[in-house]
C-alpha cells in the first residue's frame, strides 16, 4: 500500500518484483477525492462536492463484507442519477 507518487512502487519493483495490484492508502484516495475531483461538481444548492464525497466514503470504508459493495454501488449511484446535477458523475 502506497501513495500516489511512483517513487514508492518504482522502488518495489526494482527490488521485488511487480505487484499484482497498486494499492493506495485510503487517506490519499479520500484526499485525491476531495481537493482535486468532487470539488468540481457545484449546484445550485452549492458545492454538491460535501454529499458526493461522503457516498463515495461509504463505498471506501466498506471494509467489512465485500459482498455489500455492489449493493451500497447501485445505492450510491441511484442517488447521484436521482439529481440532473450529479448525474453526470454518477456516470
Amino acid at each position: 500500500m502506497s501513495d500516489d507518487a511512483p517513487a514508492f512502487i518504482n522502488a518495489w519493483r526494482a527490488t521485488m518484483s511487480d505487484p499484482p495490484h497498486k494499492l493506495l492508502c485510503t487517506w490519499h484516495v479520500d484526499r485525491n477525492w476531495e481537493k482535486k475531483n468532487l470539488n468540481k461538481i457545484k449546484s445550485k444548492k452549492g458545492d454538491g462536492s460535501s454529499d458526493n464525497l461522503n457516498g463515495c466514503r461509504v463505498l471506501l470504508e466498506n471494509t467489512n463484507n465485500v459482498d455489500d459493495l455492489p449493493k451500497l454501488l447501485e445505492i450510491v449511484l441511484n442517488w447521484c442519477m436521482a439529481d440532473e446535477e450529479t448525474a453526470d458523475f454518477g456516470n
